[in-house]
Order: C-alpha cells, then sequence, then structure tokens
C-alpha cells in the first residue's frame, strides 16, 4: 500500500509546504501550545530559506497574511455601509456588492493558498461588473479592491519566487541543505503530534487537517515523478534535498 504522505521533500517542495504547515496549525491548533511553538519554528526556517532563495523578496507568508488582511477591510468596509439607513442608495448598493463579492462571507482566506488565489480572483473578476464597479464606486470601496487586486498580484509573485536560488555558492548550498535537514526533524514531530494529539474521531477533522498540507506535497511530487509513458511505481521516499 502506497503511504499517503512522504516526510522527506526535495527544496521547492519544502518553500510550498513549510508555509502551509504553519498555517494549519493557525487555522487548527491554535490552542495547542506545544503545536504552536513547532509552527513557529517552522515558520522561522521557511523565513530563513526565503531569505537565502530570494534575498530581499517578501516572504510568501507575509505576502499572504496582506492580501488577508486587504480581503477582510473590504469585506468589513462594504458590511459596514449596508447600516447606512440615512443614506438609502448607498446601502442598498452595499447589500447588493455583499452579494456579490462576499455571498459566502470571506471564510475563504483561511483556505490553502492554491484555493484562496482562486477564490480572490474570482472575486475580483465579480468587481469588475460595471454594475458591481458602480455600486463600489457608490459606497467608496474602489480603492479598497484595487488594493486586494494588488496584493494579490504581489503575493503570486511570491509564490513564482520560491525555491529560485538567487546565490548557488558553496557557503549558500551547504546553508540551504543544512535548514532543508532542521526542516524534516520538525516535519517528523509535526507528524508525531499530529497523530498523537488527535487520535479518536472527534478529532479527525483536525488531524487530517494538519496531515493534509504532506498529503497535497506527495501529490505534486507523486505527479512530477510520473514519466510520461504511464505511472511510475510507488518508491521509497526521496532524500533530503
Amino acid at each position: 500500500m502506497v503511504p499517503p504522505f512522504r516526510t522527506r521533500f526535495p527544496l521547492d517542495e519544502i518553500a510550498r509546504l513549510a508555509p502551509q504547515m504553519v498555517g494549519a496549525v493557525e487555522a487548527l491548533a491554535s490552542d495547542n501550545p506545544v503545536l504552536v511553538k513547532l509552527g513557529g519554528e517552522i515558520a522561522a526556517i521557511d523565513t530563513a530559506l526565503s531569505a537565502l532563495s530570494r534575498p530581499g523578496g517578501v516572504p510568501i507568508r507575509t505576502a499572504d497574511k496582506d492580501r488577508d488582511r486587504l480581503v477582510r477591510a473590504l469585506a468589513k468596509g462594504i458590511d459596514a455601509v449596508t447600516d447606512r439607513i440615512d443614506v438609502p442608495e448607498k446601502q442598498a448598493a452595499a447589500i447588493r456588492v455583499l452579494e456579490a463579492l462576499f455571498k459566502d462571507g470571506y471564510g475563504f482566506i483561511n483556505e490553502a493558498y492554491g484555493a484562496e488565489s482562486t477564490k480572490i480572483a474570482g472575486l475580483l473578476t465579480a468587481a469588475g461588473a460595471p454594475a458591481v464597479k458602480a455600486d463600489l464606486a457608490t459606497i467608496g470601496q474602489t480603492d479598497c479592491v484595487a488594493a486586494v487586486a494588488a496584493y494579490q498580484h504581489a503575493f503570486l509573485e511570491a509564490e513564482k519566487g520560491r525555491g529560485a536560488v538567487a546565490d548557488a555558492s558553496p557557503e549558500v548550498t551547504r546553508e540551504r541543505h543544512r535548514l532543508a535537514d532542521a526542516f524534516h526533524l520538525k516535519l517528523d514531530v509535526y507528524v508525531a503530534l499530529a497523530g498523537d494529539m488527535y487520535q479518536g474521531e472527534a478529532k479527525v477533522k483536525e488531524r487530517e487537517g494538519l496531515l493534509k498540507p504532506l498529503v497535497d506535497a506527495t501529490g505534486r511530487e507523486r505527479a512530477r515523478e510520473e514519466p510520461k509513458g504511464g505511472a511510475k511505481p510507488p518508491d521509497a521516499p526521496p532524500k533530503s534535498a
């Protein structure tokens, strides 16, 4: 039986996986001090790796949190105008915009990076419709939509540059490998804690959510290894990059 996930990944995959693990802890285990501490240690390794990959670049977790804040600000800004009973035309416009852009709320900012990017792209497309655009101008939220678009673009640029090596000197290469080894040690602890602390049916949602980043990363790695002629037989997990 092929295991559901690996516990060893190359550097370019670590660049995607580490922030997703930290995000899972923040979303599902914020009341667990042991996992929160571990998440902070993984985040520190991720930040160090990011600095070596793209010196001067914005860390992907920072870019994600920035776009989250702007989406939240837009939703709250629109919602606030729905209470403007003193200005019926603005209130009506805000209600229409809220329905068009945030019918299901803005909880998607806690989803995986790719899913959130898709939702924000859909939001921006909806915001560009003539009627919605006019209502946004009426309630004074045009600038906030532009800010969401700008920070979404900044996130996509940060994501695109993850894992790109700006300096391939022996010293930097050794440090990247050292950090990768440190990450894998933390990953082993993360897997053990997710299994030990979230046992039983009552905790299945949290356990599966915490391990989902590894399952997704494993899927990406297996897809990348699959030859054109057909699926490659499962093998042992790859060594640390």
